[in-house]
């Protein structure tokens, strides 16, 4: 009684302290991991252990059964990763891993406390498919898995497999550090303008591409994901040059201080030949931080399409597939590309009001235009399109139609075909998503070829 009288005298004193700040803490948790995410609500709510990270959805293999869009939700948290029906979210499966990757029908994770080795898993049970034990870096992707082994400093050797185990080639690289580590550890494309949905992005991977670079002992072996062949060996640039690797071209940006500002070049390379595809003098592809015009970042874009600034400060998209007619979209001064997948691109205008679907396939023709408050995250999939303004979210159909309109405070950890996957604390949340009438065949990511972007069939103002 005594302890209970001390306390309320305190606090009436002092009103800011707090004398159970761990049970309240816990007690504001629960309150509000209690509450529905998402209104409306989301079609499904569970709690996890610990707070999910990373999320995506698996299909059970079989191309000709429903499932192709989704069987299982796989979620991962700290040190374990669990799948979950996706119809209701309860949870089939869950295993200790240091590391997980959703990819296509399978579940790639990393051996709990090592850094080498993984297990595949299936959508429906805890009992890995196949292992591997010595693989000190993975590359998980809808149709293969690549690793890379490296017994010694001396030579490694990277190997392409099925998602049965089975190996479909291996091709040693001279070995030397630094190397890749742990999962997915090198880019493998441009760097999308979308950075805020990277984390469910690493839960839906898409095919593999054409060339992997891979770089150890300071140099990066171009590796031909298809055939299993080391095409050749580059230096990586100086510190006032960038270089990716990008559908099968090796992209280099430089930026060199002049007075008060950058001079900006980008040249395209053939990474099968080594020949130059094109070059453009004054092309900004924001890699360069000012004053220093240091390289901090990866070029921007999607697929196959570079997203850049032109020298006349107008924003435009160049394809890497080839040299003639290759900037395929220019734009306005002011308008901003906020994403594109080199099919679609969503553009903010220069009033900064509204946002255009643009399909760049069909002559650049404006799909919907959608009034905005503010300047929306923006993130396009292969099934939808995501338009989010702070706690607002619309998702639309690749064709412009609407498809699900919600609010929320989670954050969007995956995506399936047809769904995504929230997350806040330790509660999860799966919003299906209706296949939209407007578009009438849907195909996964991981079937059939990638996506390609035809010539322009409308004048857009092209300067190359």
């Amino acid at each position: 009684m005594v302890l209970i009288l001390s306390a309320v005298i305190v606090f009436a004193i002092r009103p800011d302290w707090n004398p159970f700040p761990l049970w309240w803490a816990n007690f504001q948790q629960g309150l509000k991991e209690n509450r529905p995410i998402a209104d409306p609500p989301t079609t499904w709510v569970q709690r996890t252990g610990d707070p999910a990270d990373i999320a995506g959805v698996i299909s059970d293999g079989d191309p000709y059964a429903r499932s192709v869009f989704g069987s299982a939700v796989i979620v991962t948290t700290r040190g374990h990763v669990e799948a979950r029906a996706l119809n209701d979210g309860r949870q089939l499966w869950i295993v200790e891993a240091s590391w997980a990757r959703p990819a296509g029908d399978i579940v790639v994770a990393g051996r709990p406390g090592s850094n080498k080795g993984f297990n595949v898993y299936g959508p429906y049970s805890a009992t890995p498919l196949w292992s591997d034990d010595s693989a000190n870096a993975v590359w998980a992707y809808t149709d293969k898995i690549v690793d890379l082994t490296c017994a010694d400093d001396v030579q490694c050797v990277v190997r392409g497999r099925n998602h049965d185990g089975r190996q479909l080639w291996a091709v040693t690289i001279p070995g030397g550090k630094p190397r890749p580590s742990g999962p997915n550890p090198t880019s493998t494309g441009l760097r999308p303008v979308s950075d805020w949905f990277d984390d469910a992005r690493k839960g839906a991977p898409g095919p593999a591409p054409g060339v992997l670079g891979v770089p150890t002992g300071g140099t990066m072996h171009l590796v031909d994901l298809i055939g299993g062949v080391n095409l050749r060996d580059v230096t990586p640039p100086d510190k006032d040059t960038r270089m990716v690797v990008a559908a099968s071209r090796v992209v280099y940006a430089q930026a060199e201080p002049v007075d008060d500002s950058c001079r900006y070049r980008v040249w395209v390379v053939d990474a099968d030949t080594g020949r130059e595809v094109w070059r453009d003098e004054g092309l900004d592809l924001n890699t360069a931080s000012r004053p220093g015009c240091e390289q901090r970042r990866d070029p921007l874009g999607g697929h196959v399409l570079l997203n850049g600034t032109g020298g006349d400060n107008r924003p435009e998209l160049n394809t890497l597939a080839y040299a003639t007619n290759r900037t395929v979209w220019v734009g306005a001064l002011g308008q901003k590309v906020l994403d594109t997948d080199g099919e679609l691109a969503v553009v903010l205008n220069a009033d900064q009001n509204a946002v255009d679907l643009i399909d760049l396939s069909a002559g650049n023709a404006v799909v919907t235009t959608v009034k905005v408050a503010n300047t929306p995250d923006v993130a396009i999939t292969p099934g939808f399109v995501i338009l989010h303004d702070h706690r607002h979210v619309t998702v639309l159909s690749r064709a412009g139609s609407v498809l699900r309109s919600f609010t929320t405070d989670a954050k969007i950890i995956g995506y399936g075909y047809t769904g995504l996957v929230l997350a806040q604390g330790r509660v999860i949340g799966y919003i299906d998503l209706p296949v939209p009438a407007d578009d009438a065949v849907i195909v996964p990511p991981d079937q059939g070829p990638p996506p390609s972007v035809a010539q322009p069939t409308s004048p857009v103002g092209n300067r190359k």
